[in-house]
Formats: C-alpha cells, sequence, structure tokens
C-alpha cells in the first residue's frame, strides 16, 4: 500500500499521489454533490479503497477505489457530516458525527 499517498483539503479535494513520482494519479472534488464544503479527518486506505467522510449540511462518508479513484459507493450523514478520521474494526467502518 505504500504506493500510494492520498490527502484531503478543507477545499474539498481529494488527490491520490503515485509514492514515487509524485504525480496525481486521481483526484475528486466533492464540492460537486452538494452542500458539502470538505474532507475531514485522515483518510482510511485499504487494499482496495479510500473512506473519508466530509462535512456540511449535508455530510457522506464516500468509499473510493483506491487504484482510480472511482466512487464505490457513499452514505449521506445527515445534519454537520462527518467530523473526524474514519475507523474500520474487522469488517466494520466507523465514524463520528454531530447533530443539531
Amino acid at each position: 500500500m505504500g504506493d500510494l499517498l492520498v490527502v484531503s483539503s478543507c477545499n474539498g479535494m481529494i488527490r491520490a499521489l503515485d509514492n514515487k513520482a509524485g504525480q496525481v494519479k486521481w483526484s475528486y472534488d466533492v464540492r460537486k454533490d452538494g452542500e458539502q464544503s470538505q474532507f475531514h479527518g485522515d483518510p482510511l486506505v485499504t487494499d482496495e479503497l479510500v473512506v473519508i467522510g466530509t462535512d456540511g449540511k449535508m455530510g457522506h462518508v464516500y468509499a473510493f477505489e483506491r487504484s482510480t479513484g472511482a466512487v464505490r459507493w457513499k452514505y449521506r450523514v445527515e445534519n454537520w457530516g462527518v467530523v473526524s478520521d474514519v475507523l474500520r474494526l474487522q469488517n466494520k467502518v466507523y465514524a463520528v458525527t454531530l447533530r443539531d
């Protein structure tokens, strides 16, 4: 898994960089999906996926294909989205959210 460096940003972008060449392999702009503004926390990187949460009026937990950046799935989180790192315990994924 050391061939990929994943960087998320408060400007709504996530980028996967080739760790050796330093070139962008893929990127995604979360702002195109509605009322979200930024990624929060460090991404969870597995053999197949990059999983990370967003915040905003309607946040999501996204799962990107590690090799291509295609959205494999996303889960809507009402109110202010995900405010921490996404964690994995065995075959389950956990995220912390805020509620009004």
